[in-house]
């Protein structure tokens, strides 16, 4: 992700500009920018500022990270490390998927944890289970 390249976020900007059906003139009394100046943001003549970026996300009802994680898709795979690993967890918010996206796991050794964990826990429900490579339950030979 480069830094000063904003194109793709400028044109998932220009796509919510199209869905949200307002005039121009209503978008940018929103987005405190003055009249006529809604295409120089999207253009790239004018820097887009995170009161922006919220701005559109309270008009969309939509949280703001995704309004971010549109915009740079490529930066959850180039990044090394979580928020978490340098500020620590913080408080979650709003509905619960804050909380659950910083519970996510962070490798894919963990995620693969994770999935041999529910399915050892599924499989001991329904009275299943391995014991040295053979299936629990199943028939020995005659």
């Amino acid at each position: 992700m480069h830094h000063g390249d904003q194109r793709t976020l400028r044109q998932v900007l220009r796509e919510a500009v199209r869905a949200l059906r307002q005039s121009n003139r209503a978008l940018e009394d929103v987005l405190g920018i003055g009249h006529g100046n809604l295409e120089k943001l999207l253009s790239g003549q004018l820097d887009i500022r995170v009161r922006h970026l919220t701005a559109f996300a309270e008009l969309m009802k939509v949280p703001v990270e995704q309004l971010v994680a549109a915009g740079f898709p490529d930066s959850a795979t180039a990044a090394t490390h979580h928020l978490d690993d340098w500020i620590g967890k913080r408080p979650a918010g709003g509905d619960g998927r804050a909380a659950a996206a910083a519970r996510a796991p962070a490798t894919l050794e963990e995620i693969r944890e994770l999935l041999r964990e529910e399915i050892r826990s599924e499989l001991a429900k329904q009275g299943v289970g391995t014991v040295r490579g053979r299936r629990r339950g199943a028939s020995e030979p005659d």
